[in-house]
């Protein structure tokens, strides 16, 4: 039975020599472009994956999916960042800011930022930001902050402002960036 065998496969290669060698070179071929194609993604299709420097509680991230706990250790951050500045460090908070930000967006939050900086080196404004309440709605990626902000200028303090913040989160190719930061209005009572 095995000599039956070995002469069956012997002849069935020998019969289809030419198409196993045509399958080969085609896989062979296959296999190259691929390896490039891979290469060349590697190579110049780099992307950074933006997390906050403070991850305090579990936080599942997937293709399609972010949850309520990334979602709101983000924008605590990114609140953090902007409105939690002193005159010699609000450059650096904003340059790391915009690192977050949709690329589509950076310019007309650059600009915006910018203004704001230039206006707390002047004046010598110092701000904090204290958090009050977050609402997440991770289906729409958008985190509600609402909080009171504290401006000293020039070691004078300001009268407390509440604010309530919308973030609006987008996530292009998987990477979960800044879409907008806007103010929302307060409710006169």
């Amino acid at each position: 039975m095995k000599q039956d065998t070995h002469e069956f496969l012997r002849d069935l290669t020998q019969a289809h020599r030419k198409t196993l060698l045509g399958v080969l070179a085609i896989c062979g071929v296959v296999m190259v472009l691929l390896a490039g194609a891979l290469t060349y993604t590697t190579l110049y299709r780099t992307r950074t994956v933006l997390i906050p420097p403070t991850l305090t509680k579990p936080v599942t991230i997937g293709r399609d999916y972010v949850d309520t706990s990334y979602l709101s250790q983000l924008a605590q951050y990114l609140v953090w960042l902007r409105f939690n500045v002193t005159p010699d460090n609000v450059r650096a908070q904003n340059a790391q800011l915009l690192r977050y930000a949709l690329p589509d967006e950076q310019r007309h939050l650059a600009a915006m930022l910018d203004k704001e900086a230039a206006v707390i080196i002047k004046d010598g404004v110092t701000g904090s930001f204290f958090i009050e309440g977050i609402r997440v709605l991770p289906d729409q990626g958008l985190v509600v902050v609402k909080g009171v902000q504290q401006k000293y200028v020039k070691l004078r303090a300001l009268p407390p402002k509440p604010k309530t913040l919308r973030l609006h989160f987008q996530a292009p190719e998987g990477l979960i960036l800044l879409a907008s930061m806007t103010r929302q209005p307060e409710k006169k009572e």
